[in-house]
């Protein structure tokens, strides 16, 4: 599990921000802008060194992009040495070091909405330029506005607001994940293998990882048969974002809701009490019961309500979350 969350994190260097109140506001606001709404549209190849609060050492991971989307991300040192991340754009997968078949990772679409949140939710401040890889660059912190969310500071191309440097602490003020361009070159790359595998090198997913991407919430309660109770009640500035649902080893599909503010997301899993995964492996309590932990520097609150059992996971403090989970009736 740590593997693949360190490779998806590397997958979203690029976190937007909000305008400047600066007389040197404009250039900032269009660089954090453009990293924000056109992710991966940069062609160019360079090697990016990655540190993971809780993992040993750090590792290099080599990108290639080629500014349409598309995108190859190598780990040559580190933990997950030899594991590969590919994205087209719409989809990405993963295959780990000893080659073999791909594997497709649950959908991380674009939220609707979500510069707006980012807005109304988060301060910019621009706190000095810098050189990074040899090229020069804005440093912006992205601060936000209501507590129990993480902040990052970003490190942004001042020709082509790629994402030369970031760094991410979380809502406690640890350190999380910071990642910088030891080296950069702009233009497309030659030779990487960036075209999406073929359907016969994709592994076959089991059922709890078989996401699909749904259009609304009317629609996830439609293929789940009936209406899921769900919170009534989100941390300020949350609104849901997307909606999913997966399949479980008991034939059914059960709902899977992405709530953010812009820069931070919530992720709620909906389980059925009895069947293999989140249901059967963890413990849980009587009607009311609600219990918030700490693993791998995200929360987990879970709790059960009406013949489901959810668990929440994400970045902010457990009271919120507890209060979350709490307001499903």
């Amino acid at each position: 599990m740590r593997t693949a969350t360190w490779c998806l994190t590397l997958l979203w260097l690029a976190i937007p921000a909000l305008p400047l109140p600066t007389a040197a506001a404009p250039d900032a606001a269009r660089l954090v802008e453009r990293a924000f709404r056109r992710p991966r549209s940069v062609a160019h190849t360079g090697t990016v060194e990655v540190t993971v609060q809780g993992v040993a050492g750090t590792a290099l991971v080599k990108v290639a992009c080629d500014g349409q989307g598309r995108e190859r991300r190598e780990h040559v040192d580190g933990p997950a040495r030899g594991t590969v991340v590919l994205t087209d754009g719409r989809s990405t997968w993963q295959r780990g070091a000893g080659g073999g078949l791909w594997k497709l990772l649950p959908p991380m679409a674009a939220a609707t909405g979500a510069w707006d949140r980012l807005r109304a939710n988060y301060d910019l401040r621009a706190t000095g330029s810098a050189r990074v890889a040899g090229r020069a660059s804005r440093i912006v912190e992205v601060v936000p506005r209501h507590p129990g969310n993480p902040k990052q500071v970003l490190w942004l191309d001042t020709d082509t607001a790629l994402v030369l440097r970031s760094e991410a602490r979380r809502s406690s003020g640890e350190a999380a994940t910071a990642s910088v361009y030891t080296s950069v070159a702009l233009g497309a790359p030659r030779g990487a293998a960036l075209a999406a595998p073929k359907p016969e090198d994709v592994a076959p997913l089991t059922p709890p990882e078989q996401w699909e991407e749904c259009s609304s919430l009317a629609e996830v309660e439609r293929r789940v048969g009936e209406r899921v109770p769900l919170p009534a009640e989100l941390p300020p500035g949350y609104a849901l974002s997307g909606t999913y649902v997966h399949g479980c080893w008991r034939g059914i599909s059960l709902p899977v809701l992405r709530y953010e503010d812009g820069v931070n997301a919530l992720t709620l899993f909906v389980a059925r009490p009895g069947g293999r995964g989140w249901g059967r492996s963890l413990r849980w309590g009587g009607p009311g019961w609600c219990r918030v932990e700490q693993r791998e520097g995200q929360q987990v609150a879970r709790s059960a309500c009406r013949g489901y059992h959810y668990v929440l996971i994400g970045d902010h403090r457990p009271e919120a979350l507890e209060a979350m989970l709490r307001s499903i009736r």
